[in-house]
């Protein structure tokens, strides 16, 4: 399937035909810079050797860090520094999957940039010039191209909050339950928590703290008048206090603080293999706990959720 998309994106490349291209770019360095200080606040030793690190880096930092109290963090981080891939009408390559000829093609029937495309390859097989493909197509590539991009990012919102609503259906007939939940945002109103079944609640800053909370890049929350602190990991038992349907709205009751999440200062990175497979894996599957929430999620969206339903989800 990859293979596929990328032959199809090189023959529009090569030909110099108008196409649509899946494209990925690198992270800027404003998302560099937040990405360090949250490896700081983690309290992760890790540099790049320049400033832009390598997709061999990235795999290597997310390696050292699975399966460690830091993973939802330093993943997430990793996960919010990339751009978020968009279709355009120029080959500009995929960091993600570090590749330089990347599109959408294998799904004509249920995505349209593959359609479109499908329709340029024809002509180009058919034997139409290059020129007579930039009058009937380059408009249209542009066109598909923007407006795909702008649909996707609607979809996606349309489908979490649809999702918000049936979340909070369910809830409305679990309140007053406790759970143990997992603390999956940290923001200076409070802090998300999700459970084990992927329902997330907003747990108020008023509950945990008693002084002005101090959050500390989005990762960590600090009393400083008790000292006590959350980071992102961290377990938390809650109740369940209110489920608003129509809004798709749960809010949480703090109840005790399990355990903190520790972390290992000096954490060894190493390279591993598998660079491909497991920032493929992030994308597909960003969050180790369930997905972000609302207040993150625009900053959080996966750099690319195409799948393929003939490719086992890989």
């Amino acid at each position: 399937m990859l293979l596929a998309n990328q032959c199809a994106a090189n023959a529009g490349r090569t030909n110099k035909a108008p196409f649509v291209y899946r494209v990925h770019e690198a992270p800027d360095a404003e998302k560099m810079e937040k990405l360090s200080a949250t490896q700081l606040a983690c309290g992760l030793n890790a540099k790049f050797k320049n400033p832009l690190p390598t997709q061999l880096e990235l795999a290597a930092l997310l390696n050292a860090t699975r399966g460690q109290p830091i993973q939802i963090p330093v993943h997430t981080g990793i996960l919010r520094s990339m751009q978020k891939a968009r279709y355009a009408p120029q080959p500009l390559g995929h960091y993600g999957l570090v590749l330089a000829d990347y599109a959408h093609f294998t799904s004509p029937i249920r995505r349209y940039p593959d359609l479109a495309i499908h329709r340029i390859l024809t002509e180009m097989l058919n034997g139409v010039s290059a020129s007579q493909l930039q009058r009937d197509f380059n408009e249209f590539a542009q066109q598909a191209s923007e407006k795909s991009s702008k649909q996707e990012v609607a979809a996606v919102r349309i489908e979490r909050d649809v999702e918000d609503l049936y979340k909070a259906e369910y809830m409305h007939n679990h309140l007053g339950e406790v759970y143990t939940g997992t603390v999956a945002g940290i923001t200076p109103r409070g802090v998300f928590v999700e459970l084990d079944n992927t329902v997330e609640g907003f747990v108020p800053a008023a509950q945990l703290c008693k002084g002005e909370p101090q959050v500390i890049d989005g990762v960590s929350m600090l009393d400083p008048l008790t000292g006590k602190s959350w980071m992102l990991g961290s377990s938390m038992k809650i109740r369940v206090a209110a489920a608003d349907v129509a809004l798709g709205r749960i809010d949480f009751e703090y109840m005790v603080e399990l355990f903190p999440a520790p972390y290992n200062r000096n954490l060894p990175v190493r390279t591993g293999q598998g660079v491909f497979c497991v920032l493929y894996h992030l994308m597909l599957h960003p969050f180790p706990a369930g997905k972000p929430h609302k207040e993150t999620q625009a900053a959080a969206d996966p750099v690319d959720e195409h799948t393929e339903p003939d490719a086992g989800q890989s």
